[in-house]
């Protein structure tokens, strides 16, 4: 009775199928089985949204089915038979069936019967679902299968970028760790697992604030890294937020979400985190004295300093996702805050250091650590004992020893002698003034008087500067980048600035013609420059300083260099020097080129220089081959040369072709003797053999190559004549 029945109406929805379209395999019998026939495709342009009525109910309840079989788990998954047999006995697909999300059933999906060593296998868009590639299932796969068998996990990470990561080995049960798995899988409904009730519960052990203390990590699977809910459609600040936006918790926009802050918004005094002794009201434990200790102190200004930032003694995290912040805390320890100096703490210490059993921090800045030569009578303050840690003199000296001034601060005056070398930090009462220099990383002294900026004064300052720059460091630091008194000479001094830039030689040289310095002006206060603090205008000053510095008609421009030892920096040992300078001239360079015998030297009284190469003094021999007609071959000749070894005035006119060596040079060769190429036009001239000169009738009337001239070098480059080879 059964197989007439399924018969009739698998004749039933047959006439049907013509109008529906399907993939189906030939070969179908009436209980199911299915023969070895390719699959025979309907019309891929049909589109089924629903079964038809006449099939809603196809073979329903006539299958022999188990539990475990897989007829009863598509069924169980609301598959009737008609999506696998939409013809009834013959197998086949619904082509054209939509599934939620836009997957449906395609006319290439298809059915592999069983063979000997193969189980059925089938490849249909139910197992390859949004986006995933097409892949075979086999019918006696165990169940349940793997949810990354189906979801393809780039396909599902592409559609859904807010999707935690998913391993593409990821079992089920990792998935049901966020999914319920249930009837409605295939309906596209997304049911995720809740928390239970304790999680929002303060006195239950499963309160929330527990997990998130032992690490995000587990709570930014389904909320995603910042919290913000992603599927879950709840973020942590739906209630952690500020109380004017709706939050009913903490907000954690705010340190004292988590730190407490009873004191202040600082998070100061820090509260216990969830579960942690330290603090009876937030989950167990007894007062823990260290928690609190001086942290209200620190970030609070107070009669001796201003108020410090966590960074001083923490890494302070940007925000509560900060790496390192929430640490990863196993279930049951007890974690306390690292202590990670920074800041004012460190300034020229090397590495100030905490320990919490005696609770006391070492060789930290804002208790003295620099002040070796200073010391104070407690450096080393315990966290916990409150105000007696600190006192004028438990960081420094009260005074400091010599050469600090030496005072009396037992005088009615008290600590107000030090107010007025300290007027920045002190007042004349002896109080640390609230928001002044006091722990500010600078020992701060009191300022010039106006004097000091007056340029028509002899107290300007630039005059004390000429006179050694020992002085000025004293107080404003080696690099005169601030020192004690925190104003750096380049406050003023810089490009841009009110006064000339100490990083270019015109700062102090003047440079009234080009960028080098050049003429220099004479230093503030001496004879040389009426304009710069007095005398009368010294021509030595000024001379050749130009002409030497910036291209000529006989040579490239020569740097400072090569008459003078040239600093690197304004500071630099040996520029600014003495009491009555003037410029020590020190020959290097090309001027120092030079033969044995007398080195390049300077008269200030004559105002002249000697030996120098760029004047004459230099010699060598020169090589050079003639034919010789007695032996038939080429032999080397030798000619010695020399300059003039001239010694110019440094006020002296241009020079000229004849002022360091002979016009033509004589006695170097019959090449100057006017008889070179036995009187020929063109064979006496410069420019025959040298690149970088021209004459006229053997006399020497201009330099051509400035490069190539003064250069170290006696350029010889001959212009070949077929004369030549009479002799060469």
């Amino acid at each position: 009775m059964i197989r007439s029945r399924f018969t009739w109406q698998a004749r039933t929805i047959v006439s049907a199928c013509a109008a529906i379209g399907f993939a189906a395999m030939a070969g179908c019998s009436d209980r199911g089985s299915q023969g070895s026939a390719a699959p025979q495709l309907g019309r891929a342009g049909s589109s089924l949204s629903a079964s038809p009525a006449a099939a809603q109910t196809a073979c329903a309840g006539l299958q022999t089915c188990t539990p475990a079989d897989a007829h009863a788990k598509h069924q169980s998954a609301g598959l009737d038979c008609i999506f696998c047999h939409p013809c009834g006995g013959r197998f086949g697909f619904r082509v054209g069936y939509a599934f939620y999300g836009g997957t449906a059933i395609q006319p290439t999906d298809s059915y592999t019967p069983a063979n000997g060593t193969t189980p059925a296998n089938c490849t249909v868009a139910c197992h390859y679902p949004l986006g995933s590639p097409p892949a075979p299932v086999a019918w006696n796969a165990p169940a349940p299968l793997a949810c990354v068998g189906c979801h393809d996990v780039t396909a599902l990470l592409a559609r859904y970028p807010n999707h935690p990561q998913v391993s593409p080995t990821s079992s089920r049960a990792d998935c049901q760790v966020c999914h319920v798995v249930g009837d409605q899988h295939t309906t596209g409904a997304v049911v995720l697992q809740g928390h239970p009730a304790a999680w929002m519960a303060r006195t239950d052990p499963g309160f929330h604030a527990f997990s998130a203390n032992r690490g995000l990590a587990a709570c930014q699977a389904c909320h995603l890294q910042d919290l913000s809910g992603g599927k879950t459609s709840t973020a942590c600040t739906s209630c952690h937020k500020a109380a004017a936006a709706g939050g009913t918790a903490n907000d954690f926009a705010t340190c004292i979400a988590c730190h407490g802050g009873k004191d202040d918004a600082s998070g100061a005094p820090p509260a216990a985190i969830w579960g942690q002794a330290g603090d009876p009201n937030r989950g167990g434990g007894t007062a823990d004295l260290i928690r609190v200790g001086a942290h209200t102190a620190h970030v609070t200004a107070g009669p001796f300093g201003p108020a410090f930032g966590c960074e001083v003694c923490h890494v302070k995290p940007a925000d509560i996702f900060a790496p390192n912040h929430i640490d990863d805390i196993a279930q049951g320890a007890t974690p306390t805050a690292s202590m990670t100096f920074g800041g004012l703490a460190v300034n020229g210490v090397a590495s100030p250091t905490w320990d919490r059993s005696s609770a006391t921090c070492a060789s930290t800045y804002c208790h003295g650590a620099t002040l070796t030569a200073a010391p104070g009578t407690l450096k080393n303050p315990v966290w916990t004992a409150g105000a007696s840690q600190v006192y004028c003199g438990s960081c420094h000296g009260v005074p400091p020893p010599p050469p600090h001034i030496q005072v009396d601060t037992s005088t009615s005056a008290g600590f107000g002698v030090c107010s007025p070398c300290h007027s920045f930090t002190v007042d004349a009462a002896g109080h640390i003034i609230p928001g002044g220099k006091h722990l500010n990383g600078i020992i701060e002294g009191s300022g010039h008087d106006a004097a000091w900026m007056d340029r028509t004064s002899g107290n300007f300052h630039a005059l004390a500067a000429d006179r050694g720059i020992a002085n000025c460091a004293a107080c404003h630091g080696a690099e005169l980048a601030g020192g004690s008194a925190g104003v750096a000479c380049a406050d003023c001094h810089k490009a841009g600035g009110r006064a000339n830039d100490f990083a270019t030689c015109t700062a102090c040289h003047g440079g009234q013609d080009n960028q080098t310095g050049a003429p220099p002006a004479s230093i503030w206060g001496y004879a040389g420059d009426p304009n710069r603090g007095g005398g009368t205008l010294d021509p030595i000053r000024v001379g050749a300083h130009t002409k030497h510095v910036q291209t000529t008609k006989i040579s490239t421009p020569f740097d400072c260099g090569v008459c003078h030892v040239k600093p690197t920096s304004i500071l630099s040992a040996g520029h600014i020097d003495n009491a009555t300078p003037v410029a020590t001239v020190q020959f290097g360079g090309i001027a120092a080129q030079v033969p044995a015998g007398p080195a390049p030297s300077w008269d200030r009284g004559t105002a002249s220089c000697a030996a120098t190469y760029c004047h004459g003094n230099y010699a060598g021999t020169f090589s050079y081959g003639v034919w010789d007609y007695g032996t038939d071959s080429v032999v080397t000749k030798y000619v010695n040369y020399m300059g003039k070894k001239a010694t110019p005035g440094w006020l002296d006119g241009p020079v000229t072709c004849g002022s360091c060596h002979g016009n033509p040079p004589a006695g170097t060769g019959t090449w100057h003797s006017g008889q070179h190429g036995y009187q020929a036009d063109g064979y006496n001239e410069c420019q025959l053999c040298h690149p970088d000169a021209t004459s006229v009738n053997g006399v020497g009337t201009a330099i051509t190559s400035p490069a190539q001239h003064l250069n170290g070098i006696v350029e010889v480059t001959p212009r070949w004549q077929p004369k030549c080879f009479y002799c060469h």
